[in-house]
């Protein structure tokens, strides 16, 4: 029974072959429903070759899960990605269940009927518990000469406990919270907000050679990062972007000129305003007159009357 375990776990126990040409993370936790992509890097001798995604099973077994040159599997759980520029193939794994937890190995096939594949292993373990480490965005981006924050929650067992922010694949790189250094080019500031159960780092002075995968590391539990830098946008000299142009569009078009509506026209408008005015006063005048006529003949006759009374008398 006891060679039975052994034999069981030596795969587990005893080093790798090609462990040092392909490296990816030792251990790392996800949440109940979660989903986690795991970087594994490889030596450039490893480029065109075929990558593969391995699950070592209960019964002392590797049963491979997808490959670089079959990426499309039966469901959407497990997908993969090489990326031969980086040096990096990338496994991203969805709706994880506790079932899940295991050991997995990034690998990558190797020349030959008798030689093994090159490959690194690490543990995956899936837990229900509300208080497992996470990142809040497993993607962040900033702008060459910019900065960029990354926050990695965790709950109350882990307050005590250690965290380090790593560039993925190098252990060297590794920086503890509360020690501010350099990653790359940029310069690092790592927190522990302890009462917040927060983990923050954040990277300035970004620059193209600091892109790539990295590790909030919490107990010796490795999250997965991917920093992506990008050109710095232009400013006030930026050319109208299509909705800039789209918004001018429905702006109040400009006040027509001359030359847009006429000479002559505006010539002719002025003179029909000038008539309209004198024909206006004219018919005023006029109803003025005849209200004046008629005042002064209905005063006559009143006064014709007064006097042919007295002459009677």
């Amino acid at each position: 029974m006891a060679a039975a375990l052994l034999l069981l776990l030596l795969p587990l126990l005893s080093p790798l072959p090609g462990a040092d040409a392909v490296s990816t993370l030792r251990e790392t936790i996800v949440r109940t429903g979660a989903s986690v992509t795991i970087p594994c890097h490889y030596e450039d001798k490893h480029k065109s070759r075929v990558k593969t995604w391995l699950l070592y099973d209960k019964w002392g077994k590797f049963n491979t899960l997808i490959r670089t040159d079959s990426p499309i599997t039966d469901s959407d759980k497990v997908s993969i990605s090489d990326d031969p520029a980086q040096g990096v193939f990338t496994v991203t794994m969805r709706g994880l269940e506790t079932g899940d937890s295991g050991h997995y190995y990034c690998a990558v096939e190797t020349e030959g009927p008798r030689t093994r594949d090159d490959r690194a292993d690490l543990l995956i373990r899936v837990n229900a518990d509300a208080g497992v480490p996470y990142v809040v965005n497993a993607t962040v981006t900033g702008q060459i000469g910019g900065e960029v924050s990354v926050q990695c929650r965790y709950g109350n067992p882990y307050r005590s406990r250690q965290k380090q922010w790593c560039r993925s694949g190098d252990w060297s790189s590794c920086q503890k919270a509360g020690s501010p250094g350099t990653a790359g080019h940029g310069s690092v500031l790592i927190t522990d907000h302890t009462a917040e159960g927060l983990f923050s780092v954040t990277v300035s002075g970004l620059r193209p050679e600091d892109q790539g995968w990295y590790w909030c590391d919490i107990s010796d539990q490795q999250l997965p990062v991917y920093l992506k830098v990008t050109e710095a946008t232009a400013t006030a000299t930026a050319a109208p972007t299509s909705q800039q142009t789209s918004s001018a569009v429905h702006t109040a078009p400009p006040a027509p000129t001359d030359k847009d509506s006429g000479g002559e026209g505006c010539e002719k408008h002025n003179a029909n305003s000038l008539t309209e005015l004198a024909l206006n006063v004219l018919g005023k005048m006029t109803v003025f007159l005849l209200f004046l006529t008629c005042s002064v003949i209905a005063i006559g006759k009143i006064w014709k009357n007064r006097t042919a009374k007295q002459d009677a008398l």
